[in-house]
């Protein structure tokens, strides 16, 4: 909400250039202006992944994330504007798993990291499966991960899993030859 209302302060200002350009019949200052503003615009700013406006803007910020640090972001999701499960928890279990996955891509080489996002939406029922390329093994003690962040468990495999088991369904998450695997199942 901060960078919309940022963007949106930013674009009177340039709004306001545009107008004198044109008040003056500069119409070279005015393409210069505009390849210059262009080329500052984000890449996936108006990217459609889903029909589902709530997750949409979860995978297009998670996008934008990617793009930053040049991941290979892959999304093949099917979620229809009605979900059969709960909006806020979908999206909070999204982003959590968008979040690790980003984080774990930072510290593989851009030439080969990357996020791959799939689902399948049910009228009663979600899978989705999240796959990143990761440097190393998550370390894993009692059934929870250790954050790769700061001392001591991390939280978002714990609320991933807290919320598929809300919703009847299962959490997996495992680890091979440089890839980090989540699989999860929800029931409405």
């Amino acid at each position: 909400m901060d960078e919309i209302r940022t963007a949106r302060h930013d674009l009177r200002q340039h709004l306001s250039v545009i107008r004198s350009c044109l008040e003056k019949e500069d119409t070279d200052a005015l393409k210069t202006y505009l390849d210059a503003y262009e080329q500052k615009l984000p890449a996936d700013i108006h990217r459609v992944f889903c029909q589902n406006f709530a997750v949409n803007c979860i995978l297009a910020y998670y996008a934008e994330e990617a793009r930053k640090y040049k991941i290979d972001y892959r999304i093949n999701c099917d979620f229809p504007e009605q979900l059969p499960v709960s909006e806020p928890e979908l999206c909070a279990l999204l982003g959590n798993l968008l979040e690790n996955a980003v984080e774990a891509c930072k510290d593989v080489d851009p030439a080969v990291s990357f996020i791959c996002v799939n689902s399948l939406c049910g009228q009663e029922h979600i899978v989705l499966t999240v796959d990143n390329s990761c440097s190393r093994e998550p370390v894993m003690e009692n059934g929870r991960f250790f954050s790769a962040r700061h001392e001591g468990y991390g939280t978002g495999t714990y609320s991933i899993k807290a919320t598929a088991e809300r919703n009847g369904g299962t959490a997996e998450f495992s680890f091979k030859n440089g890839v980090f695997y989540a699989s999860v199942l929800l029931y409405g």
